[in-house]
């Protein structure tokens, strides 16, 4: 019986390190992503923004479906405190405990360095985004109209399309 609940224990937490090991190779490659879709961004590349975008969908999908595999993981091996992962390294396989933690800073490590580089995506597009708008008010007139929506919220005009004689 025992030998059984030490097998189990240590397939688990196999399970569990692979599974945290390939979140990690995934979170290195979503980083390059976002470092590329920043890029073309910038440099107006739009089909390699497009095939960017389409490719971190896809390996953001994955590493959605490895948390949902890891949570499951961890809830199996460690019920009564699942979310903390120091608890669940208590739970392992005594050599894996280690390699586990030192896994799981890099991920946190990871995500961290994600979140600022989708930051940076969406601040510069933001910023794009308000000084076209400034342009465009300034360019046509009769957009400085101001619209408001049945509650009284002022909404907030989309640029139009403008055809300039002129190269960029």
């Amino acid at each position: 019986m025992k030998e059984n609940t030490v097998k189990k224990t240590k397939d688990l937490s196999q399970k569990v390190y692979t599974t945290l090991l390939e979140q990690n190779d995934l979170l290195e490659n979503i980083i390059a992503l976002q470092k590329i879709v920043y890029s073309a961004v910038t440099d107006k590349k739009w089909e390699t923004i497009e095939d960017s975008m389409h490719t971190l969908s896809v390996v953001s999908e994955k590493f959605q479906f490895l948390e949902k595999t890891r949570v499951q993981l961890c809830n199996e091996l460690c019920p009564e405190n699942a979310g903390n992962m120091h608890s669940v390294a208590d739970a392992l396989f005594p050599p894996l405990k280690t390699p586990f933690i030192q896994t799981f800073h890099e991920v946190r490590q990871k995500l961290t360095v994600s979140k600022i580089e989708n930051k940076a995506i969406n601040d510069y597009i933001r910023i794009s985004q308000d000084f076209l708008q400034g342009v465009m008010e300034n360019v046509i007139p009769q957009r400085r109209n101001k619209i408001y929506t049945r509650t009284g919220t002022l909404v907030k005009n989309q640029p139009d399309s403008v055809v300039l004689n002129t190269y960029m």
